[in-house]
């Protein structure tokens, strides 16, 4: 990511650290130190891709190491990965490559979510997995939903941190406690993160929680349609 496209400086800095390659060696391809938060992650997704028809062509925006790749692929869909880190993405390929003895069937792009050089409308679906909670600003925020609601004509995925969960809570207040400030996995309520959405001409039509009211981690079906009555689990 170009330091022209952020608005915030701690924004950059959060992003960058993981474009280096020992982040990138670091970063999982599968949480098997965390497997119950893994299988709570896939759920989620997966309910989400339940409103998305099966061999749909999926845009995995940022696809890190590959995590989600094979989850998606193995619900029948086609799945394209793009990152802002060409270490990652070259982990991903390898990973894609392990996973199905052909990385050719992954198209992968070195893309910046704040400035992606797709086309209008080009993308179907797009699933971004982790990344909003590293925008320490709401203009930040707005500035990569207003990216994700250009090249996008079919349902937006994202996953944010709400601030309406007992871990986050318990985080906040071990911060202000040592007279700290969150500086990275910034959480927001869900009623913020909407209001930001909706500044760019979208709008919620499904969200689930990974763990209701103890992970902060949720998901949120976006898309450029107002009349969508919003479900929730």
């Amino acid at each position: 990511m170009s330091e022209s496209h952020f608005i915030n400086e701690q924004t950059k800095k959060n992003c960058d650290r993981f474009k280096g390659s020992p982040v990138a060696n670091k970063y999982p391809s599968q949480y098997r130190d965390h497997v119950r938060r893994d299988q709570r992650e896939k759920n989620a997704i997966l309910r989400c891709m339940k409103h998305v028809p099966q061999n749909t062509h999926v845009f995995d925006f940022p696809c890190g190491t590959g995590r989600l790749i094979k989850l998606l692929m193995g619900a029948g869909y086609r799945v394209t990965g793009v990152d802002s880190s060409s270490s990652m993405l070259g982990l991903a390929r390898e990973n894609c490559s392990e996973l199905s003895g052909d990385s050719s069937s992954v198209d992968f792009y070195e893309r910046d979510v704040f400035d992606s050089g797709f086309d209008d409308g080009e993308i179907d679906v797009i699933i971004c997995n982790r990344l909003f909670h590293h925008f320490k600003e709401s203009s930040d925020r707005q500035k990569a939903f207003a990216e994700l609601s250009r090249i996008c004509n079919g349902p937006i995925i994202v996953s944010f941190f709400n601030a309406f969960s007992l871990s986050m809570m318990i985080k906040k207040w071990s911060k202000k406690i040592r007279g700290k400030k969150m500086q990275d996995r910034i959480a927001i309520s869900m009623a913020q993160f909407e209001e930001e959405a909706a500044a760019c001409g979208l709008h919620i039509t499904y969200k689930t929680g990974t763990f209701w009211g103890v992970s902060p981690h949720w998901y949120v079906i976006f898309e450029h349609n107002y009349n969508a009555s919003p479900i929730e689990d």
